[in-house]
């Protein structure tokens, strides 16, 4: 198990920041004899510093800041938590602002972090930001300190940046659909101007021509990755009586039909398939249960830390992470 100041603060019946003053080499009012019993007992219990703590807390203010569209997500949510859970062992702390997907919540949440001192941004772009990519361009091209986007990300940024091949993860899961005999599908995407509706998008399509299936325009409907986009979709897709599955980009859509499907007495899949994209936890607690693009948290959370490492060591340092995806086979649909 690894040791860290907290136990060295217990052994010598001390708190944590008086350890931490020892062991950074700062002044502060710490006896002789109780600096050396601390530099004994690190020694003795072995311990050894995190490195990405040891800088934040030698640099500036030991914090990150985190900004998401929302936390009823569930992949937020999750990313949010798993990103805090992190730095919690390395003894950073984490600070969280939601935009509301709000343009001007972005770059209000980007100042109230730099003022509080952070160290540094994990930014997860609203679908507004897409509407006016150059003005929160322009937002970080003059940050203190520097910034990496995550998920949703805007592809002209020069800084660093990790996405799920989102085109890649769409063709599996329509070659999936296909591969079930299904020919007349409905898709709904998200923002159009969001670097991962595009992806989506061109997977469907790519998949369905690969196949020689005529799609058009008006077999794609514009969503906007929420529950009620979802909801409100599904009587206009189902009633047109020609569809036999239907794909959302994102498993709040697919949720979002699934329960007007319900409410309308229908079965999943045997009157109509449904299957989304994120793997959002909830994806296998549905009934049916959801098949699904799974985009692995480990990996994504993997990336980040190793980005943050760098970052701290080169603020300037920049990279474009590309992640694979996870096709989720589950029982929302139907072989025909």
């Amino acid at each position: 198990m690894k040791i860290t100041m907290k136990d060295i603060a217990k052994q010598a019946n001390v708190s944590i920041a008086t350890v931490s003053l020892v062991l950074n080499h700062k002044p502060g009012r710490v006896s002789d004899e109780m600096r050396e019993k601390i530099l004994r007992l690190a020694k003795e219990m072995n311990y050894v510093p995190n490195q990405m703590a040891k800088q934040l807390v030698t640099q500036k203010s030991n914090a990150i800041g985190i900004i998401v569209p929302d936390l009823e997500n569930y992949f937020f949510a999750s990313l949010v938590s798993r990103l805090q859970n992190e730095m919690r062992k390395r003894n950073i702390f984490v600070l969280i602002v939601t935009s509301g997907d709000e343009i001007e919540e972005d770059i209000k949440g980007i100042d109230l972090l730099i003022s509080r001192g952070v160290d540094l941004l994990i930014l997860t772009v609203s679908n507004h930001a897409h509407n006016n990519t150059q003005r929160y361009l322009q937002k970080l091209q003059h940050l203190p300190v520097p910034a990496i986007m995550v998920d949703r990300i805007i592809e002209e940024y020069q800084g660093p940046k990790i996405q799920f091949n989102d085109f890649d993860g769409m063709i599996k899961l329509t070659n999936y659909v296909i591969s079930q005999n299904h020919k007349k599908i409905a898709f709904i995407n998200g923002d159009r101007k969001m670097a991962r509706t595009a992806g989506r998008t061109q997977g469907f399509l790519s998949a369905m021509k690969d196949a020689n299936l005529n799609v058009s325009q008006d077999d794609i409907y514009d969503g906007n990755y929420s529950y009620e986009s979802g909801y409100d979709f599904f009587d206009e897709i189902y009633d047109q009586n020609r569809y036999t599955s239907i794909i959302a980009a994102n498993d709040m859509m697919a949720y979002g039909l699934m329960k007007r499907a319900f409410e309308r007495e229908l079965h999943i899949p045997e009157d109509i398939s449904i299957c989304g994209y994120d793997n959002v936890k909830f994806s296998e607690m549905l009934n049916p249960t959801l098949t699904t693009v799974n985009q692995n948290l480990d990996d994504l959370i993997k990336e980040i830390l190793i980005l943050i490492e760098k970052l701290l060591k080169d603020r300037h340092y920049t990279e474009s992470i590309v992640l694979d995806t996870e096709l989720m086979v589950r029982n929302s649909v139907k072989k025909i």
